[in-house]
């Protein structure tokens, strides 16, 4: 299957920093609006994506890509290269395949004056154009999206239809709509700073609506060197940051922090409970050794193996963190990928990994231990149902909850986003 849903780092040794940026930028867009374009290879084409080799079929993804989304990248020079590639990388037979379709979708363009594509200022929804990731929109030559409205929405934003439905059935039309198009923003990168942070005039941050967080701007090279400088703060989404923050009202001495991930909320723990012992832990082996080298520099915290976690903790918990894996639908704007993992099937496996994690860490449990439980999805079955279940088998009863949709669409203000998160505090 074409995108490959787990993505491989792409490959850029031998390409100049502007090669290498537009790949990265090519391989996101097609990750992005995957369904978009075949949509568009359907309507223009008349031809069903899914009955084109793989290979071929991945070129004229990366080539329908470049024509309805990059507006800096001229007509020719996308169908030249793309057909090129094909002939020699797939077979001869492939260029003129590939060349009939590219055409053809670039043919579906309005074209203005002096200009082979018309941008409009701001996306509409209407049926006659896409919307571009800066709020702006293409415009087509005729009305080529669906006529239903959540139809529409979800081949303009790349998203399953059935998930869009099921955001409209839990939330209503107008927010599924807003949930989708959320998905198209290249999401800002933003720091978890605390009080007291001073942006300054360098240019590298800006404000961000929520208090205690910052945007950053520069590069990803500068973000390292001065995220090393600074270790008192940390990337984090205001959404992400909601769970720990609800905590309200007691002071645990010892939390189980069961899937730490790179240690994220770990520090947000350890910033608000400074007494606190923590003891840290996940299945990945990557991020158990970030989680050893945030713990090489901060005493309170211990990290361990699953394996060892209950000989650790065993009983003496007042707080179990449980930020469980789950379908990051969410976070579709920072998760791309997972749009293209949506299936019931999908959910209930998910959801049957999140209750075992569960059970698992009940023993942890001091006699008035509280469990934390967060996801960055917004599905009722890893999220309410879930609770429900708790409240059914283990007899910890939700105290408080809460869930943040995704917020911000293509061209507003980044000041504004947030992804999407669900919370709730267990006790009993």
């Amino acid at each position: 299957m074409y995108p490959d849903l787990v993505p491989h780092p792409l490959v850029t040794e031998g390409l100049e920093a502007r090669e290498a940026a537009l790949a990265h930028t090519i391989v996101d867009h097609a990750i992005r609006r995957w369904i978009t374009v075949e949509h568009m290879v359907r309507v223009c084409a008349m031809r069903e994506p899914s009955e084109l080799e793989p290979r071929v079929r991945a070129a004229i993804l990366s080539g329908a890509v470049q024509l309805l989304f990059l507006d800096r990248i001229p007509t020719h020079a996308a169908i030249d290269e793309t057909v090129e590639w094909a002939k020699t990388r797939v077979r001869p037979g492939a260029a003129g395949i590939t060349n009939a379709i590219l055409r053809r979708i670039a043919s579906a363009r309005h074209s203005g004056s002096g200009s082979d594509r018309t941008l409009r200022d701001r996306a509409s929804g209407a049926r006659d154009e896409l919307t571009l990731s800066d709020g702006r929109a293409l415009a087509l030559v005729a009305p080529a999206l669906p006529s239903d409205r959540i139809d529409r929405a979800a081949v303009d934003s790349g998203t399953p239809t059935e998930l869009v439905r099921r955001w409209a059935a839990a939330h209503g039309v107008e927010a599924a709509i807003r949930i989708a198009e959320h998905g198209l923003i290249e999401a800002p990168t933003i720091i978890n700073t605390g009080s007291g942070f001073a942006i300054g005039d360098g240019g590298e941050f800006s404000a961000h609506a929520r208090s205690g967080f910052v945007i950053f701007k520069g590069s990803r090279e500068r973000l390292g060197a001065w995220l090393s400088a600074n270790p008192a703060v940390w990337v984090q989404d205001p959404a992400s940051a909601e769970a720990v923050g609800s905590i309200d009202g007691f002071s645990p001495r010892v939390i189980a922090d069961v899937c730490a991930g790179r240690g994220t909320k770990t520090r947000q723990l350890l910033r608000r409970f400074p007494e606190a012992e923590i003891v840290a832990s996940d299945t990945d082996p990557a991020r158990l050794g970030d989680l050893r080298r945030l713990s090489a520099s901060e005493t309170r915290v211990r990290v361990v193996e699953p394996r060892h976690l209950s000989d650790a903790v065993s009983g003496r918990a007042d707080l179990i963190l449980l930020d469980v894996p789950c379908s990051n639908t969410g976070v579709l704007a920072r998760r791309p990928e997972a749009r293209h993992r949506f299936s019931g099937s999908q959910f209930e496996r998910l959801a049957r990994v999140q209750r075992q994690i569960f059970a698992d860490a009940i023993r942890l449990r001091s006699p008035r231990g509280r469990v934390l439980y967060s996801t960055c999805s917004l599905e009722p079955e890893e999220n309410r149902d879930l609770v429900e279940w708790a409240a059914r088998w283990h007899g910890l009863r939700a105290t408080a909850s809460g869930m943040t949709l995704p917020s911000g669409a293509p061209g507003d203000d980044p000041a504004g986003y947030t992804d999407g998160s669900f919370w709730a505090m267990l006790d009993g």
